[in-house]
């Protein structure tokens, strides 16, 4: 059998922590290899997202990589190390993996005919409630202003002799409710899970 001249290889050295705040890059380290025999080869590193949002940005050693790719000149028989940084895009938290694929320079862009000459690492960085692979980050917590009397007032009155003296019924608004997303539909409180308790202090 005949060793092939070019063989490249892409594998995940370190992948991203599962918790990315919302203003923070996804950072992962790939590890690109020739197992060719050839003295040297010309490869293309680029990004593939399947049924993404599309609005994450794709970096590889602080350069953007675009679906075009970028060429990789290799000795044979040699390794290298890269950082992929992968940045959300506007009120984007959980998307689709991204695929980034090695390949030769021989072969047409996308053309998965020839498993010998290309090779595929999927990036994500946690799982879905369906346990598929995603990234995501973590979403920032829900805007909360106080409403009805409490803002309009500045204040509030306690009565001494109610039966709920450790309790006072106040009303909260969410900015958000009123902020349309891209669908056209109004964001609801309610329907923000992140929201479990809203504090109030006071001093007699």
């Amino acid at each position: 059998k005949t060793l092939p001249n070019e063989k490249p290889l892409v594998k995940v050295l370190e992948r991203s922590s599962p918790f990315v705040f919302p203003d923070d890059p996804m950072v992962f380290e790939v590890e690109l290899t020739n197992e060719g025999v050839g003295a040297f080869a010309d490869f293309i590193l680029y990004p593939v997202q399947g049924n993404g949002i599309g609005g994450v940005s794709v970096a590889i050693d602080g350069v953007a990589l675009t679906e075009d790719g970028t060429s990789v000149f290799m000795l044979g028989d040699t390794s290298m190390t890269k950082q992929v940084v992968i940045t959300r895009g506007p009120n984007v938290y959980q998307d689709a993996p991204i695929d980034i694929t090695f390949q030769s320079k021989c072969e047409n862009l996308y053309d998965m005919n020839d498993v010998d000459k290309l090779s595929i690492v999927k990036l994500s960085n946690t799982f879905d409630d369906d346990q598929k692979e995603v990234i995501e980050w973590v979403k920032p917590c829900p805007t909360v202003e106080w409403a009805s009397e409490l803002k309009r007032d500045q204040g509030f009155l306690v009565n001494l002799n109610s039966d709920y003296e450790d309790k006072l019924s106040v009303t909260v608004l969410n900015p958000l409710a009123t902020a349309i997303k891209g669908d056209n539909s109004f964001l609801d409180l309610k329907t923000v899970d992140r929201l479990e308790f809203v504090y109030l202090r006071y001093r007699k």
